[in-house]
């Protein structure tokens, strides 16, 4: 009996774990595609393309010109329809889209940064399906990046199609490693080069000098800032001049913890790997 006991628990345990994880993947984020500067092409669908539960579009609300709030609603017994043309006068770029859905008031993230404005870049993040939360809905802003993991966001912040059948050219990133797909599509592309003789050095930390060079190799805007900062020294993105291209795009900016003065050695964060994607994809960028 004490045994029955014990496999049912087990049982429940793994029902729940398996429900938090589906949970977890299955939620709707978006696409958008800018057509002018005041208008743009808006897609919700399922972070899982395996689901097919339709999802309808309810209405938007331009908050302010750079904020836009999508609100929907999903279900079985609703119509599809899970795009919309978005246009007014007063929206400009940045713009950050925000999802509600109707039926669900619980927080996305419960341990956002106490900073409005890296909370809202977070969750610009989170609703475009480039990065995730933990099962436990967390999203741990002060944890470091592994450079795998800064690969699988650029691929998602790309919107790249995976290349599956290429080749790893780096010796330490095997067939069977379950980033080698965004590793190499990056490496394909000329984005990731490694730290030479045939080593990529996945579990290791990524730091913000690297995470700025990858950026600077992905996107092109036609935003110009005027520059803040101009360091010397002969970290590799101050020679090839990855800083100042991201300070001129309106990436960096004078209030990052790594800037002014720039510390390309430091660790970067998930919360400074957030942010600064996000300020790439609030631009009308273009990949390269």
């Amino acid at each position: 009996m004490k045994n029955k006991k014990i496999g049912l628990i087990i049982l429940v345990i793994m029902v729940i774990c398996s429900t938090v994880n589906v949970f977890a993947s299955n939620r709707v984020i978006y696409k958008f595609d800018p057509i002018s500067d005041n208008s743009g092409n808006l897609t919700l669908e399922w972070r899982d393309n395996t689901v097919n539960v339709p999802i309808q579009i309810t209405g938007y609300v331009v908050l302010d010109k750079n904020n836009i709030e999508v609100r929907y609603s999903t279900g079985s017994n609703i119509e599809n329809r899970n795009s919309t043309f978005i246009i007014s006068n007063i929206i400009e770029f940045p713009l950050k889209i925000r999802l509600v859905e109707n039926q669900n008031n619980k927080e996305q993230l419960i341990d956002l940064p106490n900073s409005k404005d890296v909370a809202n870049h977070i969750l610009h993040l989170y609703d475009r399906g480039v990065i995730s939360g933990y099962p436990d809905n967390t999203f741990r802003p002060n944890q470091y990046v592994t450079r795998e993991e800064f690969a699988t966001m650029i691929v998602n912040a790309g919107n790249y199609t995976i290349n599956e059948n290429a080749s790893s050219p780096f010796s330490d990133v095997k067939h069977t490693d379950w980033s080698r797909r965004f590793i190499v599509t990056l490496a394909s592309r000329g984005i990731l080069s490694g730290r030479g003789n045939g080593i990529f050095s996945p579990k290791e930390h990524i730091t913000i000098g690297e995470v700025i060079a990858v950026i600077d190799r992905t996107f092109t805007i036609t935003n110009k800032q005027p520059i803040f900062e101009n360091p010397t020294g002969n970290h590799f993105t101050i020679t090839q001049g990855n800083y100042t291209s991201l300070i001129r795009q309106g990436v960096i900016r004078r209030e990052d913890k790594f800037s002014y003065p720039y510390t390309p050695d430091k660790k970067a964060t998930r919360e400074e790997c957030a942010v600064l994607i996000s300020r790439v994809l609030e631009q009308n960028y273009k990949t390269k």
